[in-house]
């Protein structure tokens, strides 16, 4: 509520009597006074890349207008005088970010900074693709054998998580997996599909896949024979098992017809080694992703367009959030450039997604 302060100048005369001079109202005498800082400031869901705001203004800062938020020395965004929270993107894992809130009231008027909220991004969590059936019930995986590990079987729904058991195999080792397959009623043609991820990184390769046959025979098991390479990791890793009724299992797919999905873990024993060739291709793979994940959008402030200038363009999409987290557009980049013709001036994420990469960039519209 504003405060009105009304001032009466009189002057007396010669007779004695007083006359009113002047009267004036200063409609607001607070006009001039900067608002308070918060009262609040926190931060939560705390992930790898991005993180949610909440902050309470003072109940001394009357008529906001606008939050302005910063992020270490920068103005991060601006946000909406009734606004109490935001989706902050595009972080860094393991980094520990300074973030600190002006406000600005309807006059014109900035308080001082808030006091500094530290803020650390987690370790990014990978996680493996999900895999599962439709249906089950005609058959299923029903017997996964290899080193400690020995388990029976029967239809799970189309997906089942067997990782608590654990198989160790030693580091250039030649293993036997036994696998058969369970059937309702008859006997159909099966495909068995087997991976290890061998480097750890959460993703089935083509080289991972140890595995592939038929399984016809109900409940009896066949044997197949694989490697363990001298590059792989040690530790514990992911090895899932699919069966799918016509076709070939892949490792990554939720949406088959017929068939069942495993995973179990094995623990990869023994030093691993790397020949000089191995070395100079690991080189020239990590130079490939960081030149995938090498991005630059400009011109930044943009008015009709930003250009994006990044490696293999051919298979990016991209994917534009407003400040507070809202899905504006996305689509397919078409040459070099994203229109921004139906975008309200404010700032902006776009995302780049090309194959297993995501960078995300900040720009502000005009």
């Amino acid at each position: 509520m504003n405060k009105v302060l009304c001032l009466l100048i009189f002057c007396i005369g010669i007779s004695g009597y007083a006359k009113i001079e002047k009267y004036e109202c200063l409609n607001d005498i607070s006009a001039n006074k900067a608002p308070g800082i918060l009262d609040s400031f926190t931060a939560s869901d705390i992930a790898g890349s991005d993180l949610e705001l909440f902050w309470t203004p003072s109940i001394n800062s009357a008529n906001i207008d606008s939050f302005i938020l910063y992020q270490n020395d920068d103005v991060y965004g601006w946000f909406s005088g009734t606004q109490t929270n935001a989706l902050i993107f595009g972080l860094t894992p393991e980094t520990t970010y300074i973030f600190r809130m002006v406000i600005l009231d309807k006059s014109g008027n900035y308080s001082d900074f808030s006091d500094p909220l530290y803020v650390t991004t987690t370790e990014e969590v990978i996680s493996y693709c999900t895999a599962s059936s439709f249906d089950d019930t005609f058959e299923h995986i029903d017997y996964v054998g290899i080193g400690e590990i020995s388990n029976t079987s029967s239809a799970d729904g189309g997906y089942y998580d067997y990782t608590d058991k654990i198989a160790n195999l030693l580091i250039g080792s030649s293993n036997t997996i036994e696998l058969s397959a369970g059937f309702a009623n008859m006997t159909y043609e099966e495909s068995f599909g087997v991976w290890i991820d061998f480097n750890q990184n959460k993703i089935f390769e083509e080289s991972e896949h140890v595995v592939s046959g038929l399984a016809l025979i109900y409940e009896e098991s066949t044997s197949y024979r694989f490697l363990i390479p001298n590059t792989a990791r040690p530790g514990n890793t992911r090895m899932r098992v699919a069966i799918q009724y016509e076709g070939s299992p892949v490792a990554c797919n939720s949406d088959f017809a017929y068939g069942e999905v495993e995973d179990y873990t094995i623990n990869i024993i023994g030093t691993q080694t790397k020949s000089a060739s191995s070395e100079r291709r690991a080189n020239i793979s990590l130079q490939e992703n960081q030149q995938k994940l090498s991005v630059t959008v400009f011109p930044n402030p943009a008015d009709e367009y930003i250009q994006v200038d990044f490696s293999n363009k051919s298979t990016a999409s991209y994917m534009i959030n407003d400040i507070s987290g809202k899905t504006i557009r996305s689509g397919t980049i078409e040459g070099d450039k994203v229109g921004l013709e139906s975008l309200e001036p404010g700032t902006y994420f776009i995302s780049i997604l090309n194959g297993k990469e995501k960078v995300t960039k900040r720009f502000v519209k005009k």
